[in-house]
């Protein structure tokens, strides 16, 4: 899923043709690509050389989102996501710090093209079940942007001037969608993840992202979310690789058959 501009593609292929040519023989590479521009990309780089166009029978690009899948593949398979994971969508969770009682983030855009960012109680039934799945896969061990102590938290609560809410937590609600499709369509899959560990320059929160902007033909990191795009990057790094693993075997009734290799970034 996401196979960039498909080098990984033809190194898999190549070296499964030269040290298993039986295996090789049965193997099949199918590529799920959003982007219409990398799939075409992709498709070129099978007929750059004898040796690649050598793979073109074992190889099927598929150009549609992940999310829109709809066809189960009983057959075992691994799935690969190479630095997938850190650009899905994430939601803005806030708490109350005497009641912990969380509060989803919701964004208006008014007339002038200005953000305005506020939180309601009413969860949408996505990030809930998130919130449900993560608490019952970790039992209930996992950080919260509030300080431990509820003394302390009153405290500070009494404090002029504080905020009324904690911090933000960023959850992972469309990597759990990304789960769902695989425990439903792909039942007999391996997933193979690799992703930043940590990442540089992050905004204030947990589980944060790293948000960068063009000024002046220079990338430069701001710190809210909340800049107009096209000249936007944001990624998340590591979203709790131990609490992902429970996540997807809670919420896919499965064993949790994932291996992952996370990668520190010192430069964003």
């Amino acid at each position: 899923m996401g196979a960039g501009n498909g080098t990984l593609m033809l190194n898999i292929l190549d070296y499964i043709r030269s040290t298993e040519p039986s295996v090789y023989h049965r193997t099949k590479f199918k590529i799920i690509e959003i982007s219409s521009s990398l799939a075409k990309l992709q498709a070129s780089q099978l007929l750059r050389s004898a040796n690649s166009r050598g793979h073109a029978s074992k190889v099927e690009i598929i150009n549609k989102s992940i999310f829109e899948w709809n066809t189960v593949v009983p057959s075992p398979c691994f799935f690969l996501a190479m630095e997938v994971f850190d650009n899905f969508a994430h939601d803005a969770i806030r708490y109350d710090p005497l009641t912990e009682e969380p509060l989803q983030g919701t964004v208006l855009i008014d007339n002038a093209g200005e953000f305005h960012e506020f939180y309601t109680p009413h969860i949408d039934p996505v990030a809930s079940r998130f919130l449900r799945v993560r608490h019952a896969a970790t039992s209930g061990h996992y950080p919260l942007p509030l300080p431990q102590s509820k003394i302390l938290r009153k405290l500070r609560a009494r404090m002029p001037f504080m905020a009324n809410l904690s911090d933000p937590e960023y959850i992972p609600t469309r990597l759990m969608q990304f789960f769902d499709i695989l425990g439903k369509y792909f039942p007999s899959h391996r997933l193979l993840t690799s992703d930043f560990h940590d990442l540089p320059d992050t905004i204030k929160g947990v589980n944060a992202p790293v948000v960068q902007t063009r000024y002046q033909r220079r990338t430069v990191p701001v710190t809210t979310p909340y800049v107009s795009f096209p000249y936007t990057l944001v990624k998340f790094g590591e979203t709790g690789l131990r609490n992902n693993r429970s996540i997807k075997a809670t919420s896919t009734s499965s064993s949790p058959q994932i291996s992952a290799l996370w990668n520190s970034c010192t430069e964003p």
